[in-house]
């Protein structure tokens, strides 16, 4: 299935598109990680081209706030 986003949001790096992304899988998984389970999160730029994809079923998300270490 593929949902997308007709609004977009900006950001300024993929350090940040992956943090948000990341951001919107907890949301979206809440209490069940089984929920998202084969699901792949496409982050593209404004042109459509695919810049970030996350693979749901290999990663768990905390919920938890995330720190960054640059």
């Amino acid at each position: 299935m593929f949902v997308p986003d007709p609004e977009g949001v900006e950001v300024a790096d993929l350090r940040q598109a992956q943090a948000l992304a990341l951001e919107y899988v907890r949301e979206i998984q809440g209490d069940d990680p089984s929920i998202i389970r084969g699901w792949t999160f496409r982050v593209t730029d404004a042109a459509g081209v695919v810049v970030l994809l996350l693979d749901l079923g290999q990663i768990h998300v905390l919920d938890r706030p995330m720190r960054h270490s640059i």
